[in-house]
């Protein structure tokens, strides 16, 4: 049972027309992700280093929030050690968030690899139902002329 010519011009001019585009712009949408994620990412690491510096600019300014010397500075260690975890946790999301884009890229990569194997397949199955039965001898048997 296979898909008829008209079917296979059909998919020819949906894979040209419909399918091409759309996976240009996804591809194109996939870099800016990328770039937009990389972006995010250095800043949250630049704002980190930047509170961190600043902390230490005015680590001996007494303050309210920091009533003795000892207590004070493991306060600051900790705060400064809370905010490089939760920027790294952000950094790997956002690798996951790429990783997880790409593999579907992968995915459906691999669907228009299956569809052009259908596809194959399919015309073979109409070759294969030609009225000539011995195609094969039957095209050795004519003289070539070029």
């Amino acid at each position: 049972m296979g898909l008829h010519r008209a079917t296979l011009g059909r998919y020819a001019k949906l894979r040209y027309t419909a399918i091409e585009p759309l996976a240009r712009r996804y591809r194109r949408y996939a870099a800016l992700h990328h770039a937009t994620a990389l972006l995010a990412a250095k800043d949250a690491i630049f704002a980190a280093r930047r509170a961190v510096a600043q902390r230490k600019r005015h680590s001996f300014v007494p303050s309210l929030a920091w009533p003795t010397v000892a207590s004070g500075a493991w306060t600051k260690i900790a705060l400064t050690m809370d905010e490089i975890t939760s920027t790294m946790a952000k950094i790997t999301s956002t690798m996951a968030k790429i990783a997880s884009t790409r593999s579907g890229f992968a995915s459906s990569k691999a669907g228009f690899v299956l569809t052009k194997a259908q596809v194959a397949s399919s015309y073979a199955d109409e070759i294969s139902q030609l009225p000539i039965q011995n195609w094969r001898s039957a095209i050795s048997s004519r003289p070539f002329h070029w």
